[in-house]
């Protein structure tokens, strides 16, 4: 198997700076932020051992050279800014708080961003993953969003104590700018202002953008009944922006190189509560809700040219061979992943958990997840429905059911401290993703801490993570009938640890 990379450098700085105007009820903030962050990876994607070749005599490839099936990676260097304005105060005599605001971020690259992959690539010593890909794909990307919003916060004491009326809107425009390009030459070194059509190591480079802008809101109303009692009924309307698909698509393809704005409104009632059974202490919660969502952004994969394609061919020139009808690998979609706008769909669901005290020492606690998903329409265009493989939205890395349990027991110690266990098990029903769903797994975990070791403030710990060292698979990498296979990313093993605490100024 070739080797694998993985380096991550990030630092940032923020700032919130408050100023309380008292004389007038007002208060500012501001909050500002900025990341830089440089990301460098290679993986194995299909996780197949290297190969060796047969030879070809005729290409000039001798035989037993080492050879890899689909190697993939990124760089990515890019900065971040961001910052918020936010003014509040009350009115009518406290009865109406308020809240308006703005905020604003760019993110741009600074540095060689992109992905880059080897198919069947023979590997030549020394091999350094970053420098070993077939085609880079490049996606300079900058994204910049700005939003104003407002909120008001009404106490309706008149109609019934604690009642609250909350209503919010927010209206946010965003704007994506992708310089792309296919470097078959440089592995990877080109910088954002060299992405320019007249490069000559750059295959298509062009810049697309695309824009979204949409209102978003939330109405709804909170009652705490009782001190131990709460309750809520709300709806609102969520928005994730559209963008832009890379490289610079060609052919049957090119309609698709942007995507729109993703909607939902939902609605949500939940219920907080504390009650007691003899000397048992009981805390519930519960929260039901639905979602409709529309144009809903699809992720297709196994868009990649495959072996035998033919342009023009009826056959050999169509999906799957190739996605867009030229037989170039160079401006397949990146990764052999797009995103387009397909359909409608509705999610439910219920929320749940809660904590059981028996005593002072001994606490249980629960809680789950239920989740129903529904396919109400799907509109996917011709040229990309070959790579659905049902007539069903996918709910990729969507679990239908999920639940936890979990038990703390404490051993006072007197002078010596107290001796803490617990230990949980969570599981997760099977993960839907792309044409494939990784399997349902359970996981135990246990820790065992010792606080306040001989009355001084140091707590000492021991946990085990994956008790029964279960073998599962995490979350999905890379499928596609496509491709012609499935993979994924497998949790990690049994793992022990030991922590250790000291408290100042105690």
């Amino acid at each position: 198997m070739s080797p694998a990379i993985n380096r991550t450098r990030r630092w940032g700085i923020t700032n919130r700076t408050d100023i309380d105007l008292s004389d007038s009820g007002v208060s500012f903030t501001n909050i500002f932020g900025y990341r830089k962050t440089y990301v460098n990876y290679n993986i194995n994607t299909d996780g197949v051992p290297l190969l060796i070749t047969t030879g070809n005599p005729a290409a000039g490839l001798p035989a037993g050279l080492p050879l890899t099936l689909l190697n993939a990676g990124a760089v990515n260097n890019v900065e971040q800014y961001t910052n918020e304005v936010q003014i509040k105060g009350s009115a009518l005599d406290d009865r109406v708080d308020w809240l308006v605001g703005g905020f604003y971020l760019k993110s741009q690259p600074y540095g060689p961003t992109g992905s880059g992959s080897s198919i069947a690539q023979v590997v030549l010593p020394p091999f350094l993953p970053a420098e070993n890909y077939g085609t880079f794909q490049y996606n300079f990307y900058t994204e910049k969003s700005k939003a104003l919003f407002g909120n008001v916060n009404i106490k309706l004491d008149e109609i019934a104590q604690a009642l609250r009326f909350n209503a919010g809107l927010r209206y946010t425009w965003d704007k994506e700018i992708a310089c792309t390009a296919t470097d078959n030459t440089t592995q990877g070194t080109v910088r954002p202002n060299e992405c320019v059509s007249t490069n000559p190591i750059l295959i298509g480079a062009t810049t697309n953008t695309a824009k979204s802008d949409a209102p978003t809101w939330t109405v709804g109303f909170d009652w705490q009944v009782t001190p131990d009692l709460f309750t809520y009924i709300s709806t609102r309307r969520g928005y994730r922006t559209g963008g832009i698909n890379t490289p610079t698509f060609g052919g049957r393809l090119a309609p698709y190189q942007s995507f729109g704005p993703e909607r939902v409104t939902d609605l949500e009632l939940g219920v907080r509560s504390d009650w007691t059974l003899g000397d048992v202490r009981v805390r519930l919660n519960l929260s039901g809700f639905v979602g409709y969502y529309d144009g809903v952004q699809i992720a297709l994969s196994g868009l990649l040219t495959q072996p035998g394609c033919v342009a023009g061919d009826p056959v050999f020139g169509e999906a799957p061979f190739s996605p867009d009808g030229d037989c170039s690998a160079d401006n397949d979609p990146q990764s052999g992943t797009m995103l387009a706008n397909a359909g409608k769909s509705r999610v439910a669901g219920l929320d749940f958990d809660g904590r059981i005290l028996f005593s002072d020492r001994l606490t249980f606690t629960f809680g789950g997840n239920l989740l129903d998903t529904k396919t109400r329409e799907l509109t996917a265009p011709a040229p990309i429905a070959a790579y659905l493989t049902t007539q069903e939205i996918p709910f990729d890395l969507v679990a239908k059911a999920t639940f936890t349990l979990g038990a703390q027991y404490r051993i006072p110690l007197g002078a010596m401290g107290d001796l803490n266990a617990s230990a949980d098990y969570y599981h997760s029903s099977k993960l839907s993703f792309v044409d494939t769903a990784l399997p349902a797994y359970g996981l135990a975990n246990i820790r065992l801490d010792w606080r306040n070791v001989g009355g001084r403030p140091i707590d000492v710990g021991v946990t085990m993570t994956n008790v029964f060292n279960k073998t599962y698979q995490a979350i999905g990498a890379v499928s596609g009938a496509g491709l012609g296979f499935n993979t994924a990313i497998f949790g990690p093993p049994r793992q022990y640890g030991l922590t250790l605490r000291y408290r100042l100024g105690e």
